[in-house]
């Protein structure tokens, strides 16, 4: 299984409206084929970026960066009820202004988004992205949460 950034817009299918699959998003735009033997199953897209994931489960980042006296800007990562649109520009900036007050280092992709990550709650990304529903569907995750019947 692959587990990689869409890095822009995926496009809807014009027939059904859902997103296209993820092997026809890869060739569109950089040119990749399917290897032979792969399906669709075995290719998920984090939309645009991993960072969508943060902003999904604003109330963890905050926490991150909010210790002691020092609070981060929660003003700045607006409460978004869907994560695949907005462009990784704009959820670099969000997250960047809303570390950088909070006395820890200013957020950046490395070592630190992965602490982040593992503290994020996969319910609330299933809540807010497609994209992440169909991956925790794929590898077979059960909660409550997640509506099966979506993918079945």
């Amino acid at each position: 299984m692959l587990l990689i950034d869409s890095e822009a817009t995926i496009d809807r299918d014009l027939q059904t409206n859902k997103p296209i699959s993820a092997w026809k998003r890869l060739k569109n735009r950089d040119n990749w084929d399917c290897p032979d033997g792969a399906t669709d199953d075995h290719l998920h897209l984090m939309v645009q970026c991993m960072e969508s994931w943060l902003v999904a489960d604003r109330e963890q980042f905050i926490a991150y960066y909010s210790t002691g006296n020092r609070r981060c800007n929660p003003h700045e990562i607006p409460e978004r009820a869907d994560i695949e649109p907005l462009s990784k520009k704009d959820v670099f900036q969000w997250l960047e202004k809303t570390s950088k007050l909070s006395g820890k280092e200013q957020y950046s992709k490395g070592t630190r988004s992965f602490e982040i990550l593992a503290i994020i709650r996969p319910e609330k990304v299933a809540a807010k992205s497609f994209h992440a529903r169909r991956l925790f569907y794929h590898l077979g995750v059960t909660a409550q949460w997640l509506d099966r019947q979506e993918f079945e």
